[in-house]
């Protein structure tokens, strides 16, 4: 078979065109390889990245539950040794981060809304308070609106003495509203309010 020279000419220009494409192919298939190597290292990467921030975050939560739980409790025991202690249970679900806290007695678990009287719930309210300053104490006041309105008389002065401690080993100035005597008793200054008629005279007591 004879092929003529047009012939072989175009031949030739159509293998050259191949080696040009496949040359072409061969660095896109490199420039593929490199970039896949690259997104399967960052996904390790990132894999490690995710499991290192759960970590964290769990020990964190871990050593915030401890935090919502140590403080109420102090505040309780403080005021009344017989009460229960106040557990804060953390868990993480759809990933929102959900805090419940119960009243543990001898291990059986009650929500505090759910305690049986005398001020349990406006003590462990307290100590709430107490701690959420503590973990952002830029300001050294905390006001407090009546918070044991319900306690029991006979740990008012367990509740009174437990404000000034407050007030002096960490400097936090408390200023509250409150109808008790014996509680506010030991206040640095007590203000009194009356009514009358439709005006509001306030007193240095």
């Amino acid at each position: 078979m004879i092929i003529s020279k047009e012939e072989q000419e175009r031949i030739v220009d159509k293998l050259n065109d191949e080696k040009a494409s496949f040359r072409f192919l061969q660095t896109k298939k490199k420039d593929l390889d490199t970039l896949l190597y690259s997104l399967e290292i960052e996904e390790v990467n990132t894999k490690e990245a995710r499991s290192f921030l759960q970590v964290i975050a769990e020990e964190t939560l871990k050593n915030l539950e401890f935090h919502l739980s140590t403080l109420p409790t102090s505040a309780l025991f403080a005021i009344d040794p017989s009460s229960p202690k106040q557990i804060a249970e953390i868990t993480t679900k759809r990933n929102q981060v959900e805090c419940c806290f119960y009243f543990d007695e001898e291990g059986n678990l009650d929500k505090p809304i759910d305690s049986a009287g005398g001020g349990l719930l406006g003590i462990a309210g307290f100590g709430n308070r107490i701690m959420m300053w503590s973990l952002n104490p830029n300001s050294p006041v905390l006001t407090l609106d009546e918070p044991f309105k319900d306690l029991s008389s006979d740990k008012h002065k367990n509740a009174s003495e437990l404000l000034q401690k407050l007030t002096k080993e960490i400097g936090l100035q408390i200023i509250m509203v409150s109808h008790q005597e014996e509680i506010h008793a030991q206040a640095d200054k007590i203000f009194k309010v009356t009514k009358k008629g439709k005006e509001s005279i306030v007193t240095v007591v």
